[in-house]
């Protein structure tokens, strides 16, 4: 667990005070932040992630858990999720150190399972994702990380805006009003 101090000097009308020294403590030093290269999507388009879990803590981090959640989002009481991982693209480097592909499964979610990131350790997940299903406005995913070393989960969440009127792609949408029904929420949109 992180420890840190701080404490405060006040000058005010030619005079110094010093504040007692105050203690505290970082109880989830694990940090994890999720970006993607790609400045925006369209329909079938490719989006590449890269996840950073930087463990600052002295623990180890074991048998860890990443599940990303592929955009997933709730329409007509139905879940539509909007990419798909795709296949083989998925690197796992410890501290710049490429390393075998850890167990993974894609089954309406990207999830990594039997991660070990030591302490004082930083790793690097880098994988691609296609866009299957047309949103509206953008796609935003959530990766959540737990396990052995952690006192709680950690989630980020990263959005990629839909690519409109550029050079060389263009969308038009059409938007109707139409009540979710059990046949409605069967129609989802497919790219």
């Amino acid at each position: 667990m992180a420890v840190f101090s701080n404490r405060a000097t006040l000058k005010y009308n030619g005079k110094t005070i010093t504040s007692n020294t105050v203690y505290g403590n970082m109880p989830n030093s694990v940090r994890m932040t999720k970006d993607h290269i790609e400045s925006d999507y369209v329909s079938h388009s490719t989006i590449t992630y890269i996840i950073n879990i930087i463990n600052i803590s002295e623990t180890d981090l074991t048998d860890a858990s990443l599940v990303d959640d592929l955009g997933a989002y709730t329409l007509c009481d139905e879940t539509v999720v909007p990419l798909a991982y795709t296949d083989g693209t998925l690197l796992f480097y410890l501290n710049g150190v490429l390393q075998a592909t850890p167990t993974l499964t894609s089954d309406g979610a990207l999830t990594l399972t039997g991660l070990s990131i030591p302490e004082g350790a930083v790793a690097t997940i880098i994988y691609q994702t296609t866009v299957d299903v047309l949103t509206p406005v953008s796609i935003t995913n959530t990766v959540t990380l737990s396990g052995n070393g952690l006192p709680s989960e950690i989630s980020v969440s990263d959005t990629i805006p839909i690519g409109l009127n550029t050079a060389k792609r263009s969308l038009t949408y059409s938007v109707t009003n139409i009540p979710c029904t059990d046949s409605n929420a069967k129609n989802k949109p497919k790219v």
